[in-house]
């Protein structure tokens, strides 16, 4: 019998969103009608992946993620959401200014 892992220590921004992302998988799925089992074998992974999800747990690999978020047609909006990460312009000015003209490669040791 499998114990609990101790539960990893997120910001609680993290901890948030996570939280908020698993409610919108669960209100979606049940939208469309779908059960746990119905979206984990249309996403490929297991039912208890697909719970971890709605719960938000930290647990859940990025990956498994964006396969279930895919299964619910939900990956157009979190690409969008992701390519906005960063583009503030002083985020931006700063990374910039920070860049090297060229990008060289390693010699060989």
């Amino acid at each position: 019998m499998k114990t609990p892992s101790v539960r990893q220590l997120l910001p609680f921004e993290a901890e948030d969103c996570l939280g908020t992302l698993g409610k919108r998988i669960a209100t979606v799925r049940r939208v469309r009608g779908l059960t746990q089992a119905d979206l984990a074998g249309k996403a490929g992974v297991g039912v208890k992946t697909v719970l971890n999800a709605e719960h938000g747990s930290p647990g859940v690999a990025v990956g498994h993620l964006l396969t279930i978020l895919w299964a619910l047609d939900l990956t157009a909006g979190f690409s969008q959401s992701l390519a906005q990460l960063g583009t503030d312009q002083g985020v931006t000015s700063l990374l910039e200014e920070q860049l090297p003209l060229r990008v060289r490669g390693r010699g060989r040791s």
